[in-house]
C-alpha cells in the first residue's frame, strides 16, 4: 500500500524542519526532518501516514504524485500604482516621513528638477488604465498640497482617472487641508480615503507631526467623511513618541467607526530612519516582530507567494518628478523615469519583472524556512533595514525571529552587520 499527500495539500523543506499545508483547511503543520522524509521518499511508515489521513492530509494511492506548490511562469501584469503627485510637499512635518516631505516654505534644500504636468499626469493615468490597471492610490507628501499653474487640484486628477474608467481610486491624505466643498467632492466622486492616526491623545498625534491642531483637524474631516458614507481607512503607525498609546489610539479609531486600517512599525526610510524614532523592543515585539507560527494556508495566496513577491507584485510608484520606484518605500531603487521612457515598456523591462518575481526563495535565511510561502515580506523594509549592505532582492526580513537552522522562536531577529553578513541577534533582542 502507498500513499500520497491529498489533494490541495502541499510540503515545504526548510533547512531542519519542514511545513504541511493544508489550503482546505487553511491549518499549518510543522514536521520534523524524518517526516519530511518520510513523505518526500513516500517510505512506507503506515502508522505515520494513517495519522496523516485522520487529519485529512494524506490517501491511499497506487502512483507518485507531485505536491510541489503550482508556480505562474507567466508575465506580472500593472495591478496597482500610487501616483505620488507630491513628493517633497507636506503642511506636516511627521518624525518618521519617509519621503522627508516638509511644508515648502521651509525647505531650504528643495528638489530643483522639474517637476511633471497635469499633463503627464493625464497621459500617465490614460496609460496605466490602456494596461489593464484599474487600482490606484494618489499620495505625497501631502496631495492637497498639490496645484499646477492653472489651480488644478489632486480632485481634478482623480475625477479624470475615474472618467477614464479607473475603478478603485483613493486619496490618502492627512485631511487637515480638506475643506467641505472638497469633502462633499470626494463623496460625489465615490472616493475613497486613507488617512493617518498616531494618537487618541491631541498632544502625542501633533507631536508626531510636529503641527498643532492637526490632530483637532484631522479627526473632524474623518468625521465628516464617515457622516457622508465615504470609505475611510486610518493606519497607526507605531513610533517612540506614541508607542504607549497604541492601544487607545485603536479603540478611539473603532469609536470614530473606522474598520480598515494597519498598525505598522516606524520604516527606516527618509526621517523615519533616525533612531530617535524606533519604538522600545516591548513595542516591536507586540507590534510588529512575528513571534509564533501563526500561518495559514490560502492556496492563492502561498501560489502567489511561490511565483511572486507577496507585496510588489504589479506595483509601480511614480514620483512628482517622473521617477519610477517599486514601492513608495524604497526611494534609492529607481527604476527609471517617464520622461525616457513609457510605462507600458517599463512594466515590461527584465528588471521590474525580477522584483515582481522576487519570491522569499531568493531572500537570505528565508529561502531556508519552511514557512517561506505562508509568511509576508517587505523588501523596502528588509533593503534599509540592511542599511543597503544586501541586495534589494535579497536583504532577509527583519521582522521575524524564527531561525529555520535551529528550529527557534522568539530568540533573535536577522541582522547584517558591517561586513554585510547576515547573523541572528540575540544580543540586541534580549
Amino acid at each position: 500500500m502507498a500513499y500520497k499527500l491529498s489533494p490541495g495539500v502541499y510540503l515545504v523543506t526548510g533547512a531542519l524542519r519542514g511545513a504541511i499545508l493544508d489550503t482546505n483547511s487553511k491549518k499549518v503543520y510543522s514536521i520534523n526532518k524524518s517526516a519530511v522524509s518520510i513523505i518526500q521518499n513516500g517510505q512506507k511508515e503506515d502508522n505515520y501516514w494513517k495519522d496523516l489521513q485522520k487529519l485529512g492530509l494524506a490517501e491511499v494511492t497506487d502512483r507518485y504524485v507531485d505536491s510541489t506548490i503550482p508556480k505562474d511562469r507567466g508575465v506580472a501584469k500593472l495591478d496597482f500604482v500610487w501616483f505620488e503627485i507630491c513628493t517633497k510637499k507636506c503642511n506636516l512635518q511627521c518624525i518618521h516621513c519617509y519621503s522627508n516631505s516638509r511644508p515648502p516654505k521651509e525647505d531650504i534644500h528643495s528638489e530643483t528638477r522639474e517637476t511633471l504636468t497635469h499633463l503627464d499626469w493625464k497621459s500617465l493615468i490614460e496609460e496605466g488604465f490602456s494596461l489593464g490597471c484599474r487600482k490606484c492610490q494618489f499620495i505625497g507628501g501631502e496631495p492637497f498640497e498639490y496645484k499646477d499653474k492653472f489651480g488644478h487640484s489632486v480632485l481634478d486628477l482623480s475625477e479624470y482617472a475615474l472618467q477614464v474608467g479607473w475603478k478603485f481610486v483613493e486619496l490618502f491624505t492627512n485631511l487637515t487641508l480638506v475643506k467641505p466643498l472638497e469633502i462633499q467632492c470626494i463623496k460625489k466622486l465615490g472616493l475613497s480615503i486613507a488617512t493617518t492616526l498616531y494618537s487618541n491623545k491631541e498632544e502625542i498625534h501633533d507631536a508626531v507631526t510636529r503641527t498643532p491642531g492637526s490632530f483637532k483637524r484631522t479627526v473632524e474631516n474623518i468625521k465628516l467623511l464617515l457622516d457622508l458614507g465615504v470609505s475611510v481607512r486610518a493606519e497607526i503607525v507605531v513610533t517612540k513618541i506614541n508607542q504607549h498609546t497604541i492601544e487607545e489610539t485603536i479603540e478611539f479609531r473603532k469609536g470614530l467607526g473606522i474598520k480598515d486600517g494597519k498598525v505598522d512599525l516606524v520604516r527606516p526610510s527618509g526621517r523615519g530612519s533616525d533612531i530617535d524614532t524606533v519604538p522600545d523592543l516591548e513595542y516591536y515585539l507586540k507590534y510588529g516582530l512575528v513571534t509564533k507560527p501563526n500561518f495559514y494556508a490560502d492556496l492563492q495566496s502561498i501560489c502567489k507567494s511561490r511565483s511572486f513577491n507577496s507585496c510588489l507584485k504589479g506595483k509601480i510608484t511614480i514620483t512628482e518628478f517622473g521617477d519610477y520606484l517599486p514601492c513608495i518605500f524604497s526611494r534609492s531603487i529607481v527604476l527609471g523615469n517617464s520622461r525616457e521612457s513609457r510605462l507600458s515598456d517599463l512594466v515590461n523591462q527584465s528588471n521590474v519583472q525580477s522584483i515582481w518575481k522576487n519570491t522569499k526563495d531568493d531572500v537570505l535565511v528565508c529561502k531556508d524556512c519552511e514557512y517561506r510561502y505562508c509568511c509576508d515580506d517587505c523588501r523596502a523594509l528588509s533593503y534599509s533595514s540592511c542599511g543597503e549592505k544586501i541586495g534589494f532582492k535579497s536583504a532577509p526580513f527583519p521582522n521575524c525571529t524564527y531561525n529555520p537552522y535551529t528550529g527557534e522562536w522568539a530568540q533573535g531577529v536577522w541582522n547584517v552587520d558591517e561586513k554585510g553578513d547576515v547573523f541572528y541577534n540575540r544580543k540586541d533582542f534580549n
